[in-house]
């Protein structure tokens, strides 16, 4: 069966050779079965802006759409899948300064075809740094469709939204949506609501996806940082909230797992230093974590 894809690139400020880039690998994509909605999130760079009406007018397999607002990345993509139509079978985020794979495509329509069951189809990236390959980011290969209640290793899948294909009709029976507001990690939060539900997912080691590493400035920028730190709990609470009552893995277990979620990403995403470590703003934070990591009640044996 040739599933359809479709494709939803958010777009604000981007660099036009990274555009340039993403785009021409869709078009050289070995499978054509494919159409993408552009989501400018109220662009206001003139070389991204100049770059969109030059080359979207040409590719009748591209469509555009400009928010009024500036919403940010999660919300862009909730505007792009209202624009999704019943034609659409599978859905991809992928984001505007990365790239794919010529094969990325016709890799996954073989997995759905293979696992028509499948919901959720997770995949490996290139780590691309200084235009270099910089190292792999490896998921497992779990050989067969489970669910995380079936197969906690699933927990190894990256968050972000562009490693993962989704069925449309999964998305539409659970509703699922990135926050609604332009907040820090708001794919961690889509991931944990979508891996709660999620009865057949399948993680595949082919490298299909290219991921751009920005290298962040030596100097930190301390509330910048609490800000982000601040916002990855406020979504894992949400995520929370929104999952409760789902009697999943993820969802009875997820005072063990928040520290995977937040004291892990902590470290693997943030660039904290001693001084922001020691200021009261960082502590309270800290506190916060860690009251709601306690309430959170503990799986029945």
């Amino acid at each position: 069966m040739p599933y359809k894809f479709l494709i939803i690139i958010p777009v604000y400020n981007t660099d036009p050779k990274f555009l340039s880039q993403c785009f021409e690998t869709l078009l050289k994509q070995t499978y054509k079965e494919w159409r993408c909605i552009i989501v400018d999130d109220k662009s206001t760079s003139d070389l991204t802006l100049s770059f969109l009406k030059a080359f979207l007018p040409q590719r009748p397999q591209f469509s555009y759409v400009r928010n009024k607002d500036n919403v940010g990345c999660g919300e862009s993509r909730n505007i792009g899948l209202a624009h999704a139509t019943e034609k659409d079978d599978l859905i991809w985020f992928v984001d505007s300064d990365d790239y794919l794979t010529t094969s990325a495509l016709e890799v996954m329509n073989n997995y759905f075809n293979e696992f028509p069951q499948l919901e959720i189809l997770a995949f490996t990236c290139i780590n691309l740094l200084a235009n270099a390959n910089y190292g792999f980011q490896v998921s497992y290969d779990s050989k067969v469709p489970h669910s995380i209640d079936e197969d906690h290793t699933l927990l190894g899948c990256s968050a972000g939204a562009w490693s993962r294909v989704f069925k449309q009709s999964f998305i539409k029976d659970h509703k699922l949506l990135f926050p609604h507001r332009n907040i820090f990690h708001e794919d961690l939060y889509f991931w944990i609501v979508s891996f709660s539900r999620a009865k057949y997912i399948l993680s595949i080691t082919d490298y299909i996806y290219v991921y751009r590493i920005y290298v962040p400035n030596s100097m930190c920028d301390t509330w910048a940082e609490l800000k982000k730190v601040t916002e990855n709990l406020e979504v894992i609470k949400l995520a929370y909230d929104e999952i409760k009552n789902d009697h999943s893995y993820i969802s009875q277990h997820y005072g063990e797992l928040f520290s995977f979620l937040f004291y892990e990403r902590l470290r693997k995403f943030h660039k904290i230093d001693q001084k922001t470590i020691d200021s009261a703003e960082y502590k309270s934070i800290m506190k916060v974590a860690a009251d709601f990591q306690n309430s959170l009640k503990k799986p029945s044996k």
